[in-house]
């Protein structure tokens, strides 16, 4: 968190030290959400006395800019629902993508078959290579 704070900002603050864990938790979020800009210019024009007033002039854009994420729904955020539970018809489990997961077995081994318009190429070969370390023998 600090290398990012010094990396960016560090030659603008005077009084890095003083800033608080949660402050600098704010900052970086801040920073990594495209404030750099303008947290540089308003740190670049102030002549702060002392940590306490330094803070002031980074946290206005600060709060500004967490306002506007909780406003825009792409943000993210905590979730305000769940996903629907995938459920079992039969043998076919029937994921909330739409994507349908069959079980079949004979007397010589066991069958997954795949199926569903979400699928391409990429997808599959990542769940096999999910499917072949969740399968493979460990090693000591």
């Amino acid at each position: 968190m600090r290398a990012l704070i010094f990396e960016e900002l560090g030659y603008l603050l005077i009084y890095p030290e003083a800033l608080k864990e949660r402050d600098g938790i704010r900052l970086v979020n801040a920073l990594r959400n495209g404030a750099e800009a303008d947290l540089r210019d308003v740190l670049s024009r102030g002549t702060f006395e002392n940590a306490e007033h330094e803070w002031i002039a980074p946290e206005a854009i600060i709060g500004a800019q967490e306002a506007q994420s909780r406003k825009d729904p792409a943000r993210g955020g905590r979730p305000t629902g769940f996903a629907a539970k995938p459920t079992w018809q039969g043998d076919t489990r029937v994921l909330s993508s739409g994507v349908t997961l069959c079980h079949a077995h004979d007397s010589n081994c066991h069958m997954i078959r795949i199926g569903g318009k979400a699928l391409d190429k990429d997808l599959i070969e990542s769940a096999i290579e999910h499917l072949a370390y969740l399968l493979e023998k460990p090693t000591d």
